[in-house]
C-alpha cells in the first residue's frame, strides 16, 4: 500500500522499507511501480518528482558502493532516456545529465575506490556497471580495471567489456603500453573479442620480453586460423 503514493515518498521512508522488506525486493517493487506511474503520463509534476528520485537513488547507491541496487537504477535511467525523449525534454535532459555524471572520470574514480572493499555478491552487478561505463568511456574504465587488485572482479569485468571494444587505434596503443600489466589485461580481454582486424596488434607482441604477454598473445592467436599465423607462433619463445 505504501507504494500507492510513491511520488510523495520521503527518502527516509524508503530506507525504512528497504530494511523491513529486503533490498532486492523493495528496489524492484519501487522501480516497477515508478515506471508504471511515469508511463501513464497522468501527472506531470508527480512524474518529475519520481524521475528525480530515481536519479537521486541511482547516484546515492553507487556512491555508497551498493552496485547491486545501483545497476538496477542505472538500467532504469537508460530505459527512461528512450521513453522520455519525445515526451518531456526537461526530464530527458535531467536523466542524461545523471548518466553523463556516472560516466565521468571523477565518478569512475570513486567507483573503483569503493571496489577495493566489494564482497563477492557484487561481482556480476559491478561487471554490468563497468560494461555500461565502458560503452561510453572505454579507455579510462579499462585502465582503471587494470589497476584493480581483486582478480575475480577484474577478470569478470574484462570479459564483460569486451563486447564494447572496436577501436583498432586504441588496440595498437594498449599493446605498445610501457606498463606490461595493461598489455596483458588487454590481451586477455581480446580472447572474448573475435575481430581479425585486431590481429596485427597481437602479432606485434608475440616476441615481447615479458613471458606472460607472449602467452596471452598466443592464446588470442589460437582462436584464429593457426596455419596462417604459424610464423608468429615460431617467433614466440616460451
Amino acid at each position: 500500500p505504501q507504494f500507492d503514493n510513491i511520488g510523495k515518498t520521503k527518502s527516509s521512508e524508503f530506507i525504512e522499507w528497504v530494511e523491513k522488506s529486503g533490498k532486492a525486493l523493495t528496489v524492484k517493487k519501487y522501480l516497477d511501480r515508478a515506471m508504471s506511474i511515469i508511463a501513464s503520463k497522468s501527472n506531470k509534476e508527480e512524474n518529475r518528482a519520481l524521475v528525480n528520485k530515481i536519479c537521486e537513488y541511482a547516484v546515492k547507491n553507487l556512491q555508497d558502493g551498493d552496485f547491486v541496487s545501483g545497476i538496477v537504477y542505472v538500467n532504469t535511467l537508460i530505459q527512461l532516456t528512450k521513453s522520455l525523449s519525445n515526451d518531456d525534454e526537461v526530464l530527458f535532459m535531467r536523466v542524461n545529465e545523471v548518466l553523463k555524471r556516472i560516466n565521468s572520470e571523477e565518478f569512475i574514480d570513486n567507483i573503483f575506490s569503493l571496489a577495493a572493499q566489494m564482497e563477492s555478491s557484487q561481482l556480476r552487478s559491478f561487471g554490468s556497471l563497468i560494461s555500461f561505463i565502458s560503452s561510453n568511456n572505454f579507455e579510462y574504465s579499462f585502465v582503471k580495471l587494470c589497476e584493480l587488485e581483486n582478480t575475480d572482479f577484474r577478470v569478470h569485468s574484462l570479459e564483460r567489456i569486451a563486447a564494447n571494444f572496436k577501436d583498432i587505434a586504441l588496440a595498437n596503443k594498449f599493446t605498445k603500453d610501457e606498463n606490461w600489466h595493461i598489455v596483458r589485461n588487454f590481451l586477455y580481454m581480446l580472447r572474448f573479442v573475435f575481430n581479425p582486424e585486431l590481429l596485427p596488434a597481437v602479432r606485434d607482441v608475440m616476441n615481447h620480453q615479458v613471458k606472460q604477454i607472449r602467452i596471452e598473445a598466443a592464446r588470442v592467436l589460437s582462436l584464429y586460423d593457426a596455419d596462417e599465423y604459424l610464423e608468429y607462433w615460431q617467433r614466440a619463445v616460451f
